[in-house]
């Protein structure tokens, strides 16, 4: 569910470092357990059946996953409080708990382990009185199907919301059934006309005036279980059951990611692309630049080992052949007068570049890589948004200066439209 900060308003408690990246991907991702049980000292679970499922299959899951009861063992799943209880045996045991007994009460060891006492140090679960009639029915509101997912595209912005609209239409072209598809579109009509109308359009769908309502616990004519959902008892609860004393907000902000881009140049990774003849000065002092104001760098040439700077140690530059620009943030590109000697490079570069303009990223170039960036974007470069040409020209006092204030924007969606008219 969305709890909007709105409402509840974010409280920093603390601070979590990422300081190194893993050293055996297998051993502390892979088999990495995540629980919704795994909280911290001193909270407790609300009352919610969904909570309350995930709480049991999340268990079942990693018994089945990982081989046992016992994957809390596992080291990259182990607590790093100190954890007593009599537990014993299962696969897979790694941990040895001596002693002579597992059970309490026990007069052999002493009593221990045993429950803390309620005091300031032991987690007391919250007293909550709990009455009501026992009936298989659904509260009213298990009804409210929409205003979580409405709540999140009216926070987005019209870019975050056409992405959403293009990933409907996408998916629902591989739905070979036309009935379903449509039903899904008339879903959408609870969320958003504006959504609803052009996924409709898109799919070739006429939507009715009106959508089908759904099955509601607040409606006894249109509910899965009429029958219980009518009783007397059951509407008698709902009466009594606490309501919402807050509504929800029409948009949120902290939904948006395009609304909260905190515009830093700092940790985006940037692809130096090398001709065989680019000026390998130009590109260090380049990178020592970026470096400084904390982004990545990568060089990416033709053929790795043989060019741009000798000696070279393995690992330190990308092949062009195996390296997309998928993975970087911003592509920066030196080329010499001659620049590419092969076609292949030629057009993997093409494509690297184009492809980095089509998905909106910030493109750099010295003079002599100008006409490349114009051959990669068919003519799209001129004035576009995010493409900055060298900076000896524009008056800029540093070196890639304008390059890394534009790669503080993240994307530049003003070029999304014209970009899909590449073929990359």
């Amino acid at each position: 569910k969305l709890v909007p900060e709105e409402l509840v308003p974010v409280q920093i408690i603390g601070k979590l470092t990422l300081n190194r990246n893993p050293d055996n991907y297998f051993a502390e991702i892979e088999q990495a357990a995540f629980h919704p049980g795994h909280v911290v000292p001193g909270i407790d679970f609300s009352n919610d059946p969904l909570l309350a499922g995930r709480l049991f299959s999340y268990t079942d899951t990693q018994i089945t996953r990982l081989g046992g009861t016992n994957f809390h063992e596992i080291p990259v799943n182990r607590p790093l409080a100190p954890i007593n209880n009599n537990n014993r045996d299962g696969l897979h045991r790694q941990l040895v708990p001596k002693g002579r007994v597992a059970y309490e009460p026990n007069s052999l060891a002493g009593g221990c382990p045993f429950h803390g006492k309620a005091d300031a140090k032991t987690f007391v679960a919250f007293a909550e009185r709990m009455e009501g009639h026992k009936v298989r029915a659904r509260s009213q509101s298990f009804g409210d199907h929409f205003s979580q997912a409405k709540l999140f595209f009216e926070s987005q912005t019209e870019v975050e919301k056409q992405h959403i609209k293009d990933a409907f239409t996408f998916e629902l072209t591989k739905v070979d059934t036309g009935a379903i598809r449509e039903r899904m579109v008339q879903t959408l009509m609870f969320v958003s006309d504006d959504l609803a109308s052009e996924v409709a359009k898109n799919l070739g769908i006429k939507l009715p005036k009106k959508p089908v309502e759904f099955p509601s616990p607040a409606n006894p004519d249109n509910n899965i279980v009429p029958p219980n959902r009518a009783m007397k008892a059951a509407q008698e609860d709902d009466v009594h059951l606490p309501q919402a004393k807050v509504k929800l907000p029409k948009s949120s902000t902290a939904l948006s990611i395009q609304k909260n881009n905190p515009r830093l140049a700092e940790s985006r990774k940037v692809a130096f692309l090398l001709t065989p003849d680019a000026d390998p000065k130009e590109a260090d002092a380049m990178s020592a630049v970026f470096q400084a104001a904390g982004v990545v760098v990568e060089k990416v040439i033709p053929q790795l080992f043989t060019s741009n700077r000798d000696p070279i140690e393995p690992g330190d530059e990308k092949s062009l052949t195996s390296t997309p620009s998928h993975v970087y943030d911003g592509v920066y590109f030196f080329s010499g007068k001659k620049g590419y000697d092969k076609a292949k490079d030629m057009g993997l570069a093409a494509r690297f570049i184009g492809q980095a303009f089509k998905h909106c990223k910030t493109i750099g170039t010295n003079e002599a890589g100008r006409a490349m960036i114009k051959q990669a974007t068919l003519g799209m470069d001129a004035g576009a948004d995010g493409v900055v040409y060298s900076d000896a020209k524009s008056g800029a006092k540093k070196p890639g200066a304008l390059f890394l204030e534009a790669l503080k924007e993240h994307r530049h969606w003003a070029r999304e439209k014209t970009g899909q008219a590449l073929p990359y």
